[in-house]
Parts: structure tokens; C-alpha cells; sequence
């Protein structure tokens, strides 16, 4: 358990960090908690809700993936209708042609070198890539040995934000509720939440 908090509100926070001594104040009736990865929304929702906790917000953020490759059709399909993948979204870029001439005349090519230059940027925005959104209940280690299933991939598997949940509690009533929380599976951590604009 942390004994403090959050610097901001909880909902402009992405992660609960310890903040240094001093004459700081805490809000009263609610907490933050830091749930595992292994969570979806649904089954906090459930648990909360039979444990007899009142949920202010919830964020459940899905883990993301990036591809820096182009991929042929059957790949694409292949991976849009794996159980694990929710979105790919294709990166696209386009040739700048006014940049490509003036790096051009800066660098003073000769013909040929200006059209393998040309060539190589287009290379480039053709094959910017892919974004892949996993379902919300697929974990970090999932993905992982999904993309070691995948050698013809290069699957490069994001850090994710932690997944919390702001609890309201009986005023003066936080600690005890930390305590209580922090004896579940899947509560990582528990903080008191900071005022903003504190004088």
C-alpha cells in the first residue's frame, strides 16, 4: 500500500507514484487502485460490484502492438481474424515531393542517385507499418508468445499503462478499505488520491 498518491486527479493520471513528505491532502471517499493485466472490465465490474464497491472510473487499457513491415493480404486477414487481435490500423505516410527535391538539390545528387533516393523514401511510406489492438483480456506474456508464433512477423509488443480503478469509500474509512483491497489477486497497489491546487 502507498501511504500517498496521485499529484493530479485520477483522471488525468496514468500510473500511481509516490510522492515526496510535506503537508499534503488527501482526498476523502475515494481511492485509486492498480489492478494486474490479467483483468478486463467485466470482471471488475463483477467483483467490485460483489465485494459491494461503488466503481467512480475505470480504466482497462487494451495492450497495443506495432508492425514496421508491409504485410500481404494473407497475413492481414490472418491476423484480423486471430481471437486475439481487435484492430490493425495501417500506418500510412506520404511522399513529400517538395522535401524530396530540395534534400536533392541540398545534397547536389546526380540523376541516378536522386532516382534510388526517390525510390528508397517511397519504400519507406509504402511500408510505414501497422498498429495492432489486442482484445482487453490478452496479456503481455500472451502477446509475447503470440508474436514468437509468428517468425515471418516482426511483432514489437508496447508497454501498456496500468489498468486502475477509483473506488468510492466512507470518508475517513480510505485506509481501511486499501488494506482490504490489497488482500486480492488481482489488486497490484492502492494509493490515496493528492488534492490539486493544494495551498
Amino acid at each position: 500500500m502507498l501511504a500517498m498518491g496521485l499529484p493530479v486527479s485520477a483522471q488525468q493520471s496514468d500510473q500511481i507514484v509516490q510522492l515526496p513528505p510535506g503537508d499534503i491532502k488527501f482526498a476523502k471517499g475515494k481511492i485509486i487502485v492498480e489492478l494486474a493485466d490479467t483483468v478486463t472490465s467485466g470482471f471488475v465490474e463483477y467483483q467490485f460490484k460483489r465485494l459491494g464497491y461503488e466503481i467512480l472510473e475505470l480504466k482497462i487499457a487494451p495492450l497495443y502492438g506495432r508492425i514496421p513491415q508491409k504485410l500481404s493480404n494473407k497475413q492481414l486477414t490472418d491476423l484480423l481474424y486471430h481471437p486475439y487481435i481487435q484492430h490493425i490500423e495501417h500506418l500510412q505516410r506520404t511522399f513529400d515531393e517538395e522535401r524530396f527535391l530540395a534534400s536533392v538539390k541540398e545534397k547536389n545528387m546526380n540523376p541516378d542517385d536522386s532516382l534510388r533516393y526517390r525510390n528508397f523514401l517511397i519504400r519507406i511510406a509504402e511500408n510505414a507499418g501497422y498498429v495492432v489492438t489486442f482484445e482487453e483480456d490478452v496479456t503481455t506474456e500472451m502477446a509475447e508468445t503470440f508474436s514468437a508464433t509468428q517468425p515471418e512477423l516482426t511483432l514489437n509488443v508496447l508497454q501498456r499503462p496500468p489498468n486502475m480503478v477509483v473506488v468510492k469509500t466512507e470518508p475517513g474509512k480510505e485506509k481501511e478499505v486499501m488494506d482490504d483491497l490489497e488482500l486480492l489477486v488481482y489488486v497490484t497497489n492502492t494509493a490515496m488520491i493528492t488534492l490539486q491546487n493544494q495551498d
